[in-house]
């Protein structure tokens, strides 16, 4: 009986830490510089700061990704199947501006009937001479004063070594 008891605390443990990384890349590369929601946990919506047409996500196995056509996760959505871990960059024929992912492969959207509190990027990935670097957003920092702050050596950007690669969907 212990044993069952452990199995389905350590199952309860394991279900909660999953989380995933959700990035607005800001030039034209996909896999280069982004403003994220990292560690965002599942059904989380991360509001994207500005209109893209490209979502880069880092999901855990059995998920779904969403890109959303309006903030707070509303309006239209695409829905992507990961059945495995994988980084991805998902290109949209319109812009989204906010974006989540779920546990589970079923393409079925359980629509809120209200605008769901989303997260605000909370750190920028920053790409130079190959060597991504993140940038902590703390006490309402705005990205492009987080840059700012960053050439003028005010913030730290610490090393970031999340593993980026291109799958074709």
């Amino acid at each position: 009986m212990k044993f069952f008891a452990i199995l389905a605390a350590l199952s309860a443990t394991i279900g909660t830490t999953l989380a995933a990384d959700i990035c607005r890349p800001t030039g034209t590369d996909c896999f280069g510089s982004a403003v994220c929601c990292l560690g965002i946990q599942e059904n989380n919506c991360c509001n994207l700061g500005a209109a893209s047409n490209r979502i880069r996500m880092v999901v855990p196995a059995n998920s779904r990704s969403q890109g959303w056509t309006g903030s707070g996760c509303t309006g239209s959505v695409a829905t992507n199947t990961n059945p495995q871990a994988r980084t991805v960059c998902f290109t949209y024929s319109g812009n989204r501006l906010s974006g989540r992912w779920l546990t589970g492969l079923s393409s079925r959207v359980k629509r809120e009937p209200e605008t769901e509190a989303c997260a605000e990027p909370n750190a920028v990935l920053r790409v130079r001479d190959g060597v991504t670097t993140k940038i902590d957003l703390r006490d309402g920092m705005t990205v492009e004063d987080a840059l700012e702050a960053r050439d003028g050596n005010v913030v730290e950007a610490v090393a970031y070594d999340g593993e980026y690669v291109s799958v074709d969907e």
